[in-house]
């Protein structure tokens, strides 16, 4: 087998393998400790390698669509308020910034906000200092994994972003790329999500659609 088809090569590495075969693939798809969204997820990539090797040895095996189905559930994402959203870029202002600038005049990265090591900042340390500020206004409870989530506010911008648009009969359809591109979505269509996220941006929606229908301006 291609070892490129295994990104965890070494998981396989005791096995004496040929052509691919499906209950190879499976085999290396639910290995323990692996959740089915991540072994559907393995077989995909099994799947889509499998594949293309098919076309130059007609001995492999391409796994079969219906093999470890799983359906995403979007998590229904925490709705801030303009008062939460305040809230936290109060308290932010509270960290002691650094002059970043003098520290870091030749930064290893192109990024705006940087670590102490000059580099961009990751997820993680991000993610620390959101639950910090969030447990200290009561948002979250501190050893609580449950709560609003940094990742949320992506929510509330595309939300509020909207409802401007809405508000200001601006040209929606038209301006849907802004946002993606803000949000970085690959596809327009992924944006639409967020219409019906929210029911006052789905009533917004619906209105503006019956009028066009109408033929209301």
């Amino acid at each position: 087998m291609n070892a490129r088809f295994n990104p965890q090569a070494e998981d396989l590495q005791h096995l004496q393998v040929g052509p691919i075969r499906t209950k190879l693939a499976m085999q290396w798809a639910t290995r323990p400790k692996v959740k089915p969204c991540q072994s559907a997820n393995r077989l995909g990539m099994v799947r889509r390698f499998a594949a293309y090797v098919s076309a130059h040895d007609a001995r492999t095996e391409v796994p079969a669509q219906k093999l470890l189905p799983y359906h995403f559930c979007r998590r229904d994402p925490y709705h801030y308020s303009d008062e939460n959203v305040l809230q936290i870029i109060l308290v932010a202002k509270q960290i002691s910034p650094v002059i970043r600038d003098d520290i870091y005049p030749q930064r290893s990265s192109p990024a705006f906000f940087v670590w102490d090591g000059g580099d961009r900042l990751i997820y993680t340390t991000v993610n620390r200092w959101f639950l910090l500020l969030a447990c200290q206004i009561g948002l979250r409870k501190p050893g609580d994994p449950h709560g609003p989530r940094v990742h949320d506010l992506r929510h509330y911008f595309a939300i509020r972003t909207l409802l401007n648009w809405y508000q200001a009969d601006a040209d929606v359809e038209a301006r849907l790329p802004e946002l993606a591109t803000y949000l970085g979505h690959v596809h327009v269509r992924d944006s639409y999500w967020y219409l019906s996220a929210v029911p006052e941006l789905l009533q917004l929606a619906t209105l503006r659609l019956e009028r066009a229908e109408k033929g209301v301006v």
